[in-house]
């Protein structure tokens, strides 16, 4: 999906399509984020 948008963006040159883009990045970056602290073990408490 991220790809589709950059192309739409350079196809059309649009700031609406650059933002698109920039927003679908940003969100793809915190579901990478919050997947890895999910992926935590909150029973090890170092003990």
């Amino acid at each position: 999906m991220e790809d589709n948008c950059w192309l739409e963006f350079m196809r059309t040159g649009s700031v609406f399509d650059y933002l698109k883009y920039k927003e679908h990045e940003k969100v793809t970056a915190d579901d990478k984020l919050n997947q890895g602290i999910s992926n935590q073990r909150t029973d090890n408490r170092g003990e």
